[in-house]
């Protein structure tokens, strides 16, 4: 739920296929969908550095609370840099409305 004020926190799981005896790094960025930055969410981008032997890192969106009565928003965080060392390539997330 985003909320009516202020940002809560939108956590993806990054994992990767295997675990590695070498340190990993992925590159992720948001991008806008139905939702947008930075009106429903912080524009985020970084790189993210998995441990020799880690398999799983976080990506933590900012979503933006408001009391506008609205569909439920897609926005999307895509994942570069490790080819055949991801699960995915990214992944969708839905900002759900809480406004009736």
């Amino acid at each position: 739920m985003e909320g009516h004020s202020g940002t809560t926190p939108f956590n993806f799981v990054v994992s990767l296929s295997a675990a590695y005896d070498a340190t990993v790094t992925v590159n992720f960025a948001t991008q806008a969908q139905q939702a947008t930055a930075p009106e429903d969410f912080e524009a985020k981008s970084g790189t993210l550095t998995f441990a020799p032997g880690q398999t799983s890192e976080i990506v933590t969106i900012n979503i933006k609370g408001d009391r506008t009565r609205e569909f439920g928003e897609l926005f999307y965080v895509s994942l570069s840099g490790v080819n055949g060392a991801l699960v995915t390539s990214g992944g969708s997330g839905l900002i759900q409305n809480d406004d009736r």
